[in-house]
């Protein structure tokens, strides 16, 4: 049953890394890396956020596309599900193609989406081994801290112990974004650390509990919302706390948001609007989007977006359309723009 819907943040001993390219191609002096996750990570969360029984994957192939789709059990019962593409790989192409599509799947419901934030990671060759090779081997997270699903600290090392990189993003910049896209979240931390040579697994070493941060009761919510015709700043993040606080239902991220809103709106007694006016939804607008209008916002906002980070933001934005192909299409030449992987 997935009665805690929260995916924890990757441990530094479930990160790997994969070189990506070197810094210049005529006369390199350090080579650059990407961070990412394999599989069998993802199998082992979901295991553990949710049992054996409580999740399952399946492949389809799609104009020549291979598609995995990954379900999970909510407490009632019913089957949620989210899925993506794969790529062909280089060694053993469908096989390959079957576990990014898998991978993929589980970036979609949130599993290691911190990955997304890592910095460019860039590391100087050290000796005339690595330089005559063209390449830094050996290399392992020992520590990274994530905050509301962002990396604020990275350290690397190599098979000895020495310290190859070693990066702290600024707070500002990592606790408050200065992007129009950007919603509240409760500051949580997750730092785990690990020894080289050691064979343990890292070990969370801090966990620090939101500041300021309190689920609105009932009359609160009520007065909020009423305030103004964009429900007083309530987001859907806010309608998701409501929902679990209040005991009206255990696994709100994973359920349609306006079933969630509606839900909350009438635990806590908001009157029922006119059947001619807009259906009451938070997070900018008194109602959810229609396909036609979520298009043309994201038209509109997407020439302003320059980071990785905003991309996503954008695109968490707007669940219920991440599976249309002209949706994804906008988000897809928008990379290609920015030039991001």
């Amino acid at each position: 049953m997935a009665e805690n819907f929260d995916f924890r943040a990757l441990r530094a001993d479930e990160v790997e890394l994969r070189f990506d390219r070197l810094d210049n191609k005529t006369n390199p002096k350090a080579a650059c890396f990407l961070l990412y996750k394999d599989a069998r990570c993802d199998m082992r969360i979901l295991d553990e956020q949710f049992g054996s029984f409580g999740w399952q994957r399946e492949h389809k192939e799609l104009c020549g596309k291979l598609y995995c789709s990954v379900s999970i059990k909510a407490d009632d019962g019913t089957w949620v599900t989210k899925c993506d593409a794969g790529s062909e790989t280089q060694v053993e192409a469908a096989k390959g193609e079957a576990s990014d599509a898998f991978k993929r799947a589980c970036f979609s419901w949130g599993i290691g989406r911190e990955l997304y934030t890592a910095p460019d990671i860039k590391i100087p060759f050290a000796n005339d081994y690595e330089r005559e090779h063209k390449n830094v081997y050996g290399l392992v997270v020992t520590e990274m801290v994530v905050v509301n699903h962002i990396i604020t600290k990275l350290v690397i090392c190599d098979k000895v112990g020495n310290v190859r990189f070693s990066w702290t993003r600024e707070s500002g910049k990592a606790a408050a974004p200065k992007s129009p896209l950007d919603y509240p979240l409760p500051q949580v931390a997750h730092s785990t650390q690990r020894r080289i040579g050691s064979g343990e697994p890292a070990k969370p070493i801090e966990v620090v509990s939101p500041a300021n941060h309190a689920v609105m009761t009932k009359d609160e919510f009520r007065t909020r919302w009423m305030s103004d015709d964009e429900g007083g700043g309530i987001t859907n993040e806010d309608c998701a706390e409501c929902a679990k606080a209040w005991g009206l239902c255990s696994t709100p991220k994973i359920r349609p948001i306006k079933e969630i809103v509606d839900m909350v709106c009438k635990a806590a007694g908001v009157p029922d609007e006119p059947q001619d006016a807009p259906q009451a939804s938070p997070q900018g607008a008194r109602r959810v989007p229609t396909k036609s209008e979520a298009i043309a916002t994201v038209k509109a906002t997407l020439p302003n977006i320059k980071t990785k980070d905003d991309l996503l933001k954008l695109w968490d934005l707007y669940p219920l359309y991440q599976l249309d192909v002209e949706f994804k299409q906008l988000f897809a030449d928008r990379k290609r723009e920015l030039g991001i992987a």
